[in-house]
């Protein structure tokens, strides 16, 4: 071979390498650009964008729900969701920062990458992205001291109730359960709350009660009402913007006090109740509660108006159930004098009287049955 030969064949041989490189590095380029210079638009309400690909990194910019941003690429954020680095407009100034992908619709793709919207099954979850602000959907809920329905209770919320959302998490049923804050009892108090059990919409109004039909008997101040709603908040004043004052849940009993015409023209009810040996007083919508029967005739057959409704533990200890029977579900321990509110009474599976009862224990309220052999009327 001429020396001519070999410079052609090498030539050539550099040529080939050089045009697989550019091929490879091309087809890099593609699959890493892939999001770069493509439009996406906010899905939700409010959504924050971050310094980093992070929930719990500074916040940038908040956009709206409608909002164009420009996707110049992605990555996996340290919750193991996608998130994209994204260009915005805010305040008439460009903006760079990082969002969550499954809060963008990315023009021209139902989605780009994974977006965490399906867990390893497949199956759909409820994600709220970084809304922040979340409402209680359920008429009532547990909050948690950990991500589980067997982890210690820290309080109970009902539906509308606002709460901040700090992160979402899998819990050990496998489910989402999101970590939240709220202010319970003038107190800041954090927990968790099943994912599925939260919304990011709101109700638009505080609502005092749930699918509350009109009250059917006409009553008089002195009268025992009972809540007729899964559950209700008792106010401070006659208006669903008032301060709370308790949660009540359905079947739960009080005494009318007064009446009064909101300043949402509805009528209101100034109710007194007890709780674990607290006087309350406030304002129940009038719709939400039901006539029970009179103050009057409760005194007369017990012949002591302020325990007709009580009961207290005669036993040193007992267990509180689900159902009436020794083998249903345990709902908590009360011990020797503890004061329970007395709601009916009826035979168990083991032939036994057992009483319903229902009582508040560290600001959760509880509904169960007692035997109504470890119960005494008076303490």
């Amino acid at each position: 071979m001429t020396t001519r030969q070999m410079e052609l064949r090498k030539g050539l041989l550099t040529g080939l390498l050089m045009t697989g490189l550019f091929a490879v590095l091309f087809l890099c380029l593609a699959i890493t650009g892939q999001a770069a210079g493509k439009k996406g638009t906010v899905k939700n309400r409010v959504l924050n964008v971050r310094q980093e690909a992070s929930t719990s990194s500074s916040i940038v910019c908040k956009l709206s729900q409608g909002n164009t941003v420009t996707i110049e690429s992605e990555k996996t954020g340290t919750d193991g969701m996608t998130w994209y680095k994204i260009t915005c407009t805010s305040g008439g100034k460009s903006v760079k920062g990082y969002v969550r992908g499954d809060l963008v619709t990315v023009s021209g793709t139902s989605a780009l990458g994974s977006s965490g919207s399906t867990g390893s099954s497949g199956s759909s979850t409820t994600t709220f992205g970084d809304t922040e602000v979340l409402y209680v959907k359920a008429s009532s809920v547990n909050v948690r001291e950990d991500a589980s329905t067997t982890s210690a209770k820290v309080a109970g919320l009902i539906k509308g109730t606002q709460v901040k959302q700090k992160k979402t998490v899998t819990g050990s049923d496998g489910k989402a359960w999101t970590k939240v804050s709220f202010t319970y009892n003038g107190t800041k108090t954090y927990g968790y709350i099943r994912s599925d059990l939260l919304t990011a919409e709101g109700s638009g109004s505080s609502q005092s009660g749930t699918s509350a039909p009109a009250q059917s008997t006409s009553t008089k101040d002195g009268d025992i009402l009972a809540v007729n709603v899964e559950a209700v908040r008792v106010r401070k004043h006659a208006s669903d913007s008032s301060e709370i004052v308790a949660n009540l849940m359905k079947g739960d009993k009080v005494k009318q006090k007064s009446t009064k015409t909101g300043s949402d023209g509805k009528q209101w009810t100034k109710v007194s109740f007890d709780i674990n040996g607290t006087k309350y007083h406030g304002y129940i919508r009038s719709d939400f509660l039901t006539y029970s029967g009179s103050s009057q005739s409760s005194s007369q057959s017990s012949g002591n108006s302020e325990d007709s409704e009580y009961r207290y533990v005669s036993a040193t200890a007992v267990r509180v159930r689900e159902k009436p029977s020794d083998d249903a579900t345990i709902v908590a321990n009360l011990l020797k004098g503890d004061r329970v509110e007395f709601r009916k009474e009826r035979i168990g599976d083991d032939g036994k009287k057992w009483t319903k009862v229902a009582f508040t224990l560290n600001g959760t309220r509880y509904h169960g049955y007692i035997r109504s052999d470890l119960l005494s009327t008076t303490k």
